[in-house]
C-alpha cells in the first residue's frame, strides 16, 4: 500500500502454527528514503496438547522428566497439574520440568498428569498416569557413641525387607549382612547408611545415622628390676596418655586400680606378666603387656634333730638337713657355726637353744628354717590336795609342785578319769577311796610319776519330809514329819516365818497369811548334808486388836510400854489417836502390807518430844481392809458392841 495511512489488514494463521507477518513500511522525501518494520504474531485458532516422560512407573522417590511437545511450540502458556485420587499433590508452569514423586501412605500411589496449554486464543490439554512404588520402611539401632576398635552391633529394625547393603562411613566397611558388627579404625564421626530392598516390589529405602568414634587412650609403663628372688619387689611407673582410670593386672591373682601403684611383690616363683588397662572419661580403654617378670625358684630349708640321749647334761645334738632346692648351707647353733649339710653340736647347759638353718640356691636365693632345741634336766613330781576326804559330790583341786616339768597328767584311780591340765581338779561322784597318780615331763621326752595320794568319797544323805495340818490344834498348826534316808543323825528345821526346829517331826503353828517356803537340813554320821524344801499353803488369818491402856514405865509387861495396835492380815491400815478436845496428838499408816500386814508403828505417850500427863484419850481406827478384802467390824467393847473408836488410858 502507497498511501500514508493503510486500510484495516486481517491476518490469518492456519491448522494449529504460528504465522509471523513482517510488515515493513517506507519512507521517501528529496534526500532519500528510510524504512521501519514491525513483525505481528498471529496465533491460531486451534493447538493441541502433547507430552511424553521417560518413565511412567518405578520406586519412590521416582524422578520423571517431562517433554512438552504441544503444538505449536511456541507463544503459549503451559499449566502441569499432578493429581493423586480427587487431591491435587502439585502444579508447575514450566514447559518442561522435572518432578520427584513419592508414594503417599507407604502404597502403590498412581498420579494422575493433566498439562493444560493456551495461547490466549485456544486452549487445549491431554494426561497420562504415573505409578509410584513405596520404598521399604527401613531403620536400624547403633550406639550414638563409642570407641576405636570397638564391635559395635548394627541391628537392623526394617520391616518387609528382602536384602540389604550397609556403608559404614568410613570409605572402607561395606556389609551385606543383615545385622553386622564392625570396628571403626580410626577416631572420628561417621554417617551409617543402611540401604535396604523391599520384599514386595524390589524398591530402596534408606536410612542413616551419626556415629561418633573416640580416640583410644595410651597405656604405658616401666618396671624394675625384672628379675630376682622372692619375694621380689618390682617398681612400677605408669607413662600413660590420655587416661582417667587404671586396672593393673600383676599375673599373679592379684589387681589394684591406683593410678601408681609404685611397687608390687611377687611372693612365689615363676614367669608373670603384668597388665596395664587404662580407661578414659569416654570409657574408652586400651591395654598394655609387660612380658615378662621373672621370680627365681626359692629353696625350702628344713631340718629336724635328735638327742643322743633322753635327760641331763650335756646332750649332743645331731641336726639332719631335710632341705630341697638348696646348693649351699649355713647353720648358727647358738654355740657355733657350720656349713655341713648335717652337724653335731654337744650342749652342757639345761636351756631352751634357737638353731637357724639358711639354704641357698644357684640363684643365691635363700631360705630360712629356725627351730628350738630344749635341753631337759630329770623331772621331779610332786603335788598336795586341797582335801583328801569328804562328801560326794568331792571337788578337790591339785597343787602340782613338780620340777623340771612343763607337761603333766593326772590319773584319778578307779574313775578313769584324766586330766591333763598342769593344776589338776576332779569331782568325785561316787563313794569310795581313790589313788591319786601324777606323771609330768619335759615335752613328753623325760618323764616322773608320783602315785599313792587317797581321796576318800562319803556317802551322802538324802533330805526329805512331808507335813499334815492338825486341825484339832489352833488355825494354821502343821505337823512336819521327816521321810530322809536311814543314815542322818541329826536334822534342821527352816519354817520360813523365823522360827526354827531340832525336831525329828515338829509340829509348828503359823502366825501368818502367806505361803511359807519349809526347809529341812539333814546331816550323817560323817557331817555330810543334804536340804528339801517344800511350800506350806496357808490359810488366810486375819485380825486386828486395839490395846486401851498405855503404861510407858509397865516394867512387867513391856507390850505395854508402847501403844502397838496387834493385827494380821491388813492389806490398807489407818489409825489415829485424839485429846478429848479432839486434838490430833498421833496417827499411823505403817504397816508391813507387802509381808504379813503387820502394824509397825507405835505411840510413845508424847508429842512433839514431850510427855503427856496421863489422862483419857480416844483412839480411832478410820480405814482397816484384810487383804481378802473384808472390812473390819471394830473392837467389841464391854457390852460386846464392835466399835471402830474408844478410850485409851495414859497412866504415868
Amino acid at each position: 500500500y502507497t498511501g500514508a495511512i493503510p486500510p484495516a489488514q486481517t491476518f490469518y494463521a492456519d491448522d494449529t502454527l504460528n504465522v509471523w507477518y513482517n510488515i515493513t513500511m517506507y519512507a521517501f522525501n528529496d534526500c532519500g528514503v528510510d524504512s521501519f518494520s514491525s513483525e505481528i504474531l498471529v496465533k491460531p485458532n486451534n493447538i493441541r496438547a502433547f507430552f511424553s516422560v521417560d518413565k511412567n512407573e518405578g520406586c519412590e522417590p521416582l524422578d520423571i522428566e517431562f517433554t512438552n511437545t504441544s503444538a505449536p511450540d511456541t507463544a503459549i502458556i503451559s499449566n502441569w497439574i499432578f493429581k493423586s485420587g480427587n487431591s491435587f499433590y502439585e502444579t508447575s508452569n514450566e514447559k518442561n520440568p522435572n518432578f520427584s514423586f513419592l508414594a503417599l501412605g507407604d502404597t502403590v500411589t498412581t498420579y494422575e498428569i493433566i498439562l493444560q496449554i493456551s495461547n490466549g486464543c485456544a486452549f487445549d490439554s491431554t494426561q497420562l498416569f504415573i505409578k509410584v512404588f513405596p520404598a521399604p520402611n527401613v531403620s536400624f539401632e547403633a550406639p550414638d557413641e563409642a570407641c576405636k576398635l570397638d564391635s559395635l552391633l548394627f541391628l537392623n529394625t526394617s520391616i518387609d525387607i528382602n536384602g540389604v547393603n550397609w556403608d559404614f562411613g568410613d570409605g572402607i566397611g561395606t556389609s551385606l549382612t543383615n545385622n553386622p558388627i564392625y570396628q571403626y579404625n580410626e577416631a572420628g564421626n561417621y554417617t551409617v547408611q543402611l540401604t535396604a530392598y523391599s520384599a514386595i516390589n524390589g524398591c530402596p529405602g534408606y536410612y542413616e545415622q551419626d556415629v561418633l568414634i573416640h580416640e583410644l587412650p595410651l597405656p604405658e609403663f616401666t618396671v624394675s628390676p625384672t628379675q630376682g628372688c622372692p619375694p621380689l619387689t618390682v617398681n612400677l611407673e605408669n607413662q600413660s596418655q590420655g587416661s582417667t582410670f587404671y586396672i593393673w593386672d600383676f599375673g599373679d591373682g592379684n589387681s589394684s586400680v591406683s593410678a601408681d601403684p609404685n611397687a608390687h611383690t611377687y611372693k612365689a616363683s615363676g614367669l608373670y606378666t603384668i597388665k596395664l588397662t587404662a580407661i578414659d572419661l569416654n570409657n574408652c580403654q586400651d591395654e598394655s603387656l609387660f612380658d615378662e617378670i621373672e621370680v627365681y625358684p626359692k629353696p625350702e630349708a628344713d631340718f629336724q634333730h635328735s638327742a643322743l640321749d633322753t635327760c641331763g647334761t650335756p646332750q649332743t645334738v645331731c641336726f639332719s638337713n631335710l632341705s630341697s632346692g638348696a646348693l649351699g648351707y649355713q647353720w648358727n647353733l647358738f654355740l657355733s657355726e657350720s656349713t655341713l649339710n648335717n652337724p653335731c653340736q654337744e650342749y652342757e647347759q639345761v636351756g631352751s637353744y634357737p638353731i637357724q638353718l639358711v639354704a641357698v640356691n644357684q640363684y643365691l636365693c635363700t631360705d630360712t628354717s629356725r627351730q628350738t632345741v630344749a635341753i631337759f634336766d630329770n623331772p621331779l613330781a610332786d603335788f598336795t590336795l586341797s582335801k583328801s576326804s569328804g562328801c560326794q559330790p568331792l571337788f578337790v583341786s591339785f597343787d602340782n609342785l613338780s620340777q623340771n616339768a612343763n607337761l603333766a597328767i593326772w590319773n584319778f584311780g578307779q574313775s578313769g578319769a584324766i586330766d591333763s591340765s598342769w593344776q589338776g581338779s576332779y569331782v568325785f561322784q561316787d563313794t569310795g577311796k581313790y589313788e591319786i597318780t601324777l606323771i609330768v615331763g619335759n615335752d613328753g621326752v623325760c618323764t616322773d610319776t608320783i602315785s599313792g595320794a587317797l581321796v576318800e568319797v562319803f556317802l551322802k544323805p538324802e533330805a526329805d519330809f512331808f507335813y499334815d495340818k492338825i486341825d484339832n490344834k489352833p488355825a494354821s498348826t502343821y505337823q512336819f514329819f521327816e521321810n530322809a534316808s536311814s543314815d542322818i543323825t541329826n536334822i534342821i528345821w527352816d519354817f520360813g516365818d523365823g522360827s526354827m526346829s531340832a525336831d525329828f517331826n515338829p509340829i509348828h503353828r503359823y502366825l501368818s497369811s502367806f505361803d511359807k517356803e519349809v526347809m529341812q537340813v539333814v546331816s550323817n554320821e560323817f557331817l555330810c548334808k543334804d536340804t528339801a524344801y517344800a511350800i506350806v499353803n496357808l490359810d488366810t488369818i486375819t485380825g486386828l486388836f486395839i490395846p486401851n491402856t498405855l503404861e510407858p514405865f509397865n516394867r512387867t509387861h513391856p507390850e505395854k510400854q508402847v501403844f502397838l495396835p496387834k493385827g494380821i492380815g491388813l492389806a490398807e491400815f489407818r489409825i489415829a489417836i485424839y485429846a478429848r478436845n479432839g486434838e490430833l496428838i498421833w496417827e499411823s499408816t505403817e504397816a508391813d502390807l507387802d509381808t504379813e500386814g503387820i502394824p509397825t508403828k507405835y505411840w510413845d505417850g508424847t508429842l512433839n518430844g514431850e510427855e503427856l500427863p496421863g489422862g483419857v484419850f480416844v483412839w480411832k481406827v478410820e480405814k482397816a481392809m484384810f487383804i481378802d478384802g473384808t472390812l473390819w467390824d471394830g473392837m467389841p467393847d464391854k457390852n460386846g458392841i464392835p466399835r471402830k473408836s474408844n478410850f485409851l488410858y495414859l497412866i504415868r
